[in-house]
């Protein structure tokens, strides 16, 4: 039935794209025929154009991204949405200096990397991060990424923070992808980890003798 549901998906995805190649290609027409190229009707139909094309390439993103999601993935993916917030909260130290920001879409990790989407104002707690960074598990797209930074004196004054950049954690199918993709924006591969071995990290940092060590995932 998923994989059923999935064709299905991804038919009306091609489906609306063509609607969208068709209708750019009409409004081509209609700006070749009006004159005045600084009239507001022209700029107008460039501006709608524009909207078109930002709107296809989405499409094509979605269609690159999506794919039918294994029972051990989904597992895997309740699982953290139930019990990694509270696991690693029992890990860190009240004096914790990290600060986490989730992106749901894995395809935007790209604009946070090379600066172009500027999330100073939306990092904060855990918690929330590994809700913005979850899709949906009942969708067809893969989990996004959880950015830890280090947050010290520096980091809000600081004018590139992706400095303060120490961790990517995502899912295990998203990792070899990103290792290799973004090797290109000069970052070491290794920031890019699952979310076993963030918990593993913040037990030898922060660990105490007194609690059990136990696996979370």
């Amino acid at each position: 039935m998923a994989e059923e549901d999935y064709e299905k998906y991804r038919e009306e995805l091609i489906k609306c794209r063509e609607k969208i190649t068709l209708e750019l290609r009409e409004l081509h027409k209609k700006s070749k025929n009006i004159k005045d190229i600084d009239s507001k009707e022209k700029k107008e139909i460039y501006e709608l154009i524009d909207n078109k094309i930002q709107f296809a390439l989405q499409i094509n993103d979605i269609l690159n991204t999506i794919r039918i999601p294994d029972e051990k993935d989904i597992e895997n993916r309740k699982n953290i949405l139930d019990n990694y917030a509270n696991s690693i909260s029992n890990l860190l130290s009240i004096n914790s200096n990290y600060l986490f920001y989730g992106c749901s879409n894995i395809n935007k990790v790209e604009n946070v990397l090379n600066g172009s989407e500027n999330i100073m104002d939306k990092v904060g707690d855990l918690e929330s991060s590994i809700i913005n960074a979850e899709p949906g598990t009942n969708t067809f797209f893969p989990y996004g990424a959880i950015f830890v930074f280090e947050n010290n004196e520096s980091f809000f004054n600081c004018k590139n923070y992706l400095h303060n950049l120490k961790y990517i954690i995502t899912t295990d199918e998203n990792i070899d992808v990103l290792k290799k993709y973004y090797l290109n924006f000069g970052y070491n591969k290794n920031i890019i980890i699952n979310h076993q071995n963030f918990y593993d990290i913040c037990l030898h940092k922060y660990e105490n003798k007194e609690k059990e060590r136990v696996s979370v995932l």
